[in-house]
Formats: C-alpha cells, sequence, structure tokens
C-alpha cells in the first residue's frame, strides 16, 4: 500500500508498471473476499450487551460522560480530478479547494472500525455522508443508556439526542466545562485513528483513482486489513491511550489505598 511500492520493484524485480497494476487489481478484491466476513476484520457493530458494557468500561474513567461506546468522525482523501466537469464538481470541496472522496468511520474504544460510509462525494459534509451511509439510523437503535461521541460537524438532535454527544461550539476554551473537556478528549481518539489509518496504508495519501469501483477496493481493504491487525495484534493508539488512563487509575487508587 506504500507511494513507493511501484517504482521500487522495478529495478529490484523486472516488474513493470503494467504488471504491478495487474497485481494491485487482483490483491485487493482477494483482500476483501477473504476478510469482509472474518471476525477480525469485518465492519460490524457488536450490540450485544456484555460488549457494549466492556466499551463503556474502557471510557468509564471520564466520570462526566457515562455509557460512551464509540467516536465518529469524517475524512476526506485527496483525490485525481475526473474527466466529466459534473464528476469533478461533485467532488469539489471548496473548504480544502481541490477534489476529495468523503469517508465517516465511527471507531470503538479498542480501535476497531465498527460502522463506515465511504466514497462520499467530496463536496458532501460529513453529517451528510452519515445520513447517506445510514450510521445516524444505527447510532438511533443503540440501546440505552450508551452513546457516541463526535465534533461539530454531526447531528445532534431530534431521535439523535442523547445518543450522539458534542461539545458546544459557542464557549470558547476557557468557558468549556469539565465535561466539555472529557468530551473533546474523547472525540479526539476518532480523529487519532483516521490519521493512524493514513499512516498505516501510505497509498491513501496519493491521489486516489477517479475510478469508483477501485477506490472503494483500496479502501475497503484498508480498513478490513486495519481491523485484522488491530484485533491480531491487539495495540493502536486508541487502545493504547485508554489503557494507560485506566492503569494510571488503578495505580492512583492503590497508592490511596496503602
Amino acid at each position: 500500500m506504500s507511494q513507493g511500492e511501484a517504482k521500487n520493484l522495478y529495478p529490484q524485480f523486472g516488474m513493470t508498471a503494467s504488471v504491478y497494476s495487474n497485481c494491485v487489481n487482483v490483491a485487493l478484491p482477494a483482500i476483501i473476499t477473504n476478510l469482509i466476513n472474518n471476525k477480525k476484520a469485518r465492519v460490524l457493530w457488536d450490540r450485544r450487551p456484555e460488549h457494549l458494557q466492556k466499551c463503556a468500561e474502557q471510557t468509564s474513567k471520564f466520570l462526566e460522560l457515562q455509557n460512551v461506546v464509540g467516536m465518529l468522525d469524517g475524512k476526506k482523501f485527496s483525490t485525481l480530478n475526473a474527466d466529466d466537469p459534473l464528476d469533478q464538481n461533485s467532488d469539489y470541496n471548496g473548504w480544502s479547494g481541490g477534489t476529495f472522496r468523503g469517508a465517516v468511520f465511527l471507531w470503538d474504544p479498542f480501535g476497531k472500525i465498527i460502522d463506515a460510509g465511504i466514497n462520499m462525494p467530496g463536496s458532501f459534509h460529513d453529517s451528510k455522508a452519515s445520513l447517506d451511509a445510514n450510521i445516524y439510523k444505527h447510532i438511533k437503535d443503540l440501546p440505552e443508556p450508551y452513546c457516541i461521541v463526535c465534533d461539530s460537524a454531526f447531528q445532534t438532535g431530534g431521535k439523535l439526542e442523547g445518543k450522539i454527544l458534542k461539545t458546544d461550539v459557542e464557549n470558547g476554551q476557557e468557558g468549556k466545562s469539565e465535561r466539555d473537556m472529557a468530551l473533546t478528549h474523547l472525540r479526539q481518539c476518532s480523529e487519532w485513528s483516521n490519521q493512524v489509518l493514513v499512516g498505516v496504508f501510505r497509498h491513501l495519501k496519493a491521489k486516489l483513482e477517479t475510478d469508483n469501483i477501485s477506490r472503494a477496493q483500496l479502501l475497503w481493504a484498508c480498513i478490513l486489513l486495519h481491523n485484522f491487525r488491530t484485533e491480531t495484534v491487539q495495540r493502536n493508539q486508541i487502545r493504547t491511550y485508554f489503557e494507560k488512563i485506566n492503569c494510571d487509575e488503578e495505580v492512583l487508587m492503590d497508592s490511596e489505598q496503602e
């Protein structure tokens, strides 16, 4: 998945660009086919009470926010310009000044992607992408008392009230409550993970192709491989963060008891 693979493989193995491209075109569908239903890799939001409780315990040291079981955030992937002006306009994002494809990822406190919407037009707002990908519907159906956290880009009203929590954007840093500061810490975990996904699979930093199928295959392959890696290695930035917090709290409680 590295940007450097194509140019490095030729001098080492005599592998031409066309051979490399053909191998990628064959490998990505193979990865998806083999991992899409793999328990360690699949994108699945486990709603069993025991698993939701385990997720809530992972974030429970943020006393102002209880029962948080996920973090939601969007991610823009830079793309090549499409030949069709309508497609190019659909992917143009005025805020970032370029053509992009959007994605929305819901992360659990153990660092896995448990819900996702990918390959959205770059002009879509994160909230619009979440609506189209049915992520809002999945969150709305989340059983009580569990909730997820996000930044100010997402909708939190109506039937989503109490299920999605975000900070009050009108408050400055000095005016933030303890709850808002805790919420900011929690929802930033999704931002870290979005960057980790791109950092590990560095091809995602290059401009993605204009073909929807090719883009989707690349994105899904990276998502499934991330989940498989996380579940197999049992280590990523979100898991490490919460484990450190929970460990520090236990050490502090033990020292106070002594």
